[in-house]
């Protein structure tokens, strides 16, 4: 006690030393730390109980005592501290109680609960099984009663035709014997429809060679009528007979085929001849075979041995006079040519004009035959 004393003495006097300022900050330090050694020590705020709570409250009335003997202010301080804590313990405690007892209460309640909502589910499904099972009887009795009527009624439909087939077959009977001829029995419905598919069948193919009796007539028809078309659409096997010919144009026309084709044959002759009886047919040429032969265009003339002097000093054979006759009277087969041209002996720029501004027909011998585009 006496040491006890002696440290109490020692602090209250470093407290009475300690200025007005230090002292309220070290009074608060105290107070605070008292409080939170208080609060932590309590093992009761945290919700303990049985010996953590015994533990609390003798470190509680350990402390109260310490604090008491320190001083007055304190004390009065700490005690109000420990009513509250005691205070707070009392009504945690008191709630828990209160917890304990509803949590009994509930457990008890809900077995019951459960069992009573099991025993409704049960009844329930009792109760639609019960009205399934009734509701199945049912359906059995009605279809039960309709398969019978049913069969009562094809027994009685099957018993009437009986007796209408035994009567109509009597009354065929008795005509057959007065009449002195077989009974006609009704005929099959398949052997009726088989008649009419075959007699649709021959109806088509009826139509069928009326439309190619028709068509063939009309392609006769057309044949007749076709020939006298082409005929009246085809130009005169020889165009060239409206040309007034004079002395003087037929013998330009046998020195012209003669200086232009006496190497080649009749055909080739012919062609020559054809192509200028063409000339005087068209339009942009002169009207007379003479003209035709000495026509310019240029400055240059259109037929090179009326340049060269060759017309003038050639020879007509027979056989140029019979192609140029035959070119006169006979059937045009130059295709229209208007221009023909040696191209091994021409001149290769007038090849290029030739080849670039007229139309090629065709070749016969060694010259090429061409038209205007």
């Amino acid at each position: 006690m006496l040491a006890i004393r002696n440290l109490l003495k020692n602090v209250y006097g470093c407290i009475r030393n300690i200025s007005k300022k230090s002292g309220r900050n070290c009074a608060v330090l105290v107070s605070g730390f008292s409080v939170f050694a208080m609060v932590s020590l309590h093992a009761n705020g945290f919700g303990g109980a049985g010996r953590n709570k015994a533990l609390v409250e003798c470190s509680a009335m350990k402390s109260t005592e310490e604090i008491q003997a320190e001083g007055s202010g304190t004390a009065q301080q700490e005690g109000g501290t420990v009513q509250e804590g005691q205070e707070e313990r009392e009504g945690s405690a008191q709630q828990e109680e209160q917890d304990e007892k509803e949590a009994s209460v509930q457990q008890k309640e809900q077995p019951e609960k459960e069992v009573s909502v099991q025993q409704e589910k049960s009844a329930g499904a009792k109760k639609q099984k019960k009205g399934t099972s009734s509701k199945q009887q049912k359906d059995k009795e009605a279809e039960k009663q309709e398969t019978a009527i049913a069969s009562k009624q094809q027994e009685k439909g099957t018993s009437s035709k009986q007796q209408k087939d035994g009567t109509t077959k009597q009354q065929e009977g008795n005509g057959a014997a007065e009449t002195g001829t077989e009974p006609e029995y009704p005929e099959n419905t398949f052997a009726v429809s088989c008649r009419q598919a075959v007699h649709t069948e021959q109806s088509k193919l009826k139509e069928a060679e009326k439309a190619q009796i028709e068509k063939r007539e009309v392609s006769t028809v057309c044949a007749s009528v076709e020939p006298v078309q082409n005929e009246v659409q085809k130009p005169p096997a020889n165009p060239y007979g409206s040309i007034a010919i004079s002395e003087e144009d037929y013998d330009a026309l046998l020195r012209i085929v003669q200086a232009e084709a006496g190497g080649e044959d009749e055909q080739g002759r012919i062609l020559v001849a054809e192509v200028i009886l063409n000339r005087v047919l068209a339009e942009e040429f002169a009207s007379t075979v003479y003209d035709v032969i000495f026509e310019k265009s240029g400055g240059s003339s259109q037929f090179a041995p009326t340049a060269d002097g060759r017309y003038y000093s050639v020879e007509v054979t027979q056989s140029t006079v019979e192609a140029v006759e035959k070119a006169i009277h006979e059937e045009d087969i130059s295709q229209g040519a208007l221009f023909f041209s040696a191209r091994r002996k021409a001149n290769p720029y007038d090849m290029a004009w030739f080849d670039n501004n007229l139309t090629w027909l065709f070749q016969y011998g060694g010259h090429e035959f061409y038209t205007l585009p």
